[in-house]
């Protein structure tokens, strides 16, 4: 009895454990990446065509023209991007941002998101400690650490994908990992049993 009260609500799922532990690592993930991402941006425009192509269909949008190329109007709707990222860049127009800089950190932003999104999703899965190795290993890659300093799709994308994972763990689309056990496996999904046959895949 006496080692159950000492115990009790320090476990790993205890709130006495959790809040200490991941607050903290979010704040200095917060500080990484401010840090990190003000280090490598730049105030330049992109030397590649895509950060104008993006512009040009933001502005096209915002000022009611369609989905079309500015510099053509003669063409036909675009159809090479999906007007995901151009949506987001005609309300910013809307909203009054015209700089280089002011579009940037709004990217830079998106980056930041999708890294805090990347650590709750592995905090979720295997602790704190694991959610911010994972966070910064993302941060530091150099694909993205290039994306956060152009107007590019991809750090929109990333928040995507992250959002997405955070939202299937909350729904219990994932299986257990801590356990070492598929969650597949547990529910019986393609178990082959003794005779040769087994269960439907999911």
């Amino acid at each position: 009895m006496r080692g159950r009260k000492q115990t009790r609500g320090r476990g790993p799922q205890g709130s006495e454990a959790s809040l200490p532990q991941w607050i903290p690592l979010a704040g200095l993930l917060v500080l990484v990446q401010a840090l990190v991402l003000t280090l490598v941006h730049t105030p330049m425009p992109h030397p590649g065509g895509d950060n104008m192509a993006y512009l040009s269909l933001g502005w096209a949008l915002a000022s009611g023209l369609g989905y079309m190329e500015v510099w053509d109007p003669g063409l036909a709707d675009h159809a090479k991007y999906t007007p995901g990222f151009p949506v987001l860049l005609a309300g910013l127009i809307l909203l009054g941002v015209e700089s280089w800089v002011g579009f940037k950190l709004v990217v830079a932003g998106l980056v930041s998101l999708a890294v805090l999104l990347a650590f709750f999703w592995a905090n979720g899965r295997a602790g704190p400690w694991a959610g911010g190795a994972v966070a910064v290993l993302t941060l530091l890659s150099a694909g993205w650490l290039e994306a956060s300093r152009w107007i590019l799709s991809e750090p929109l994308f990333l928040v995507v994908v992250f959002g997405a994972f955070v939202l299937a763990g909350r729904a219990g689309m994932e299986g257990p990992l801590r356990g070492g056990s598929n969650g597949a496996r547990d529910r019986g999904v393609g178990r082959v049993d003794d005779t040769g046959g087994g269960s439907p895949p999911g």
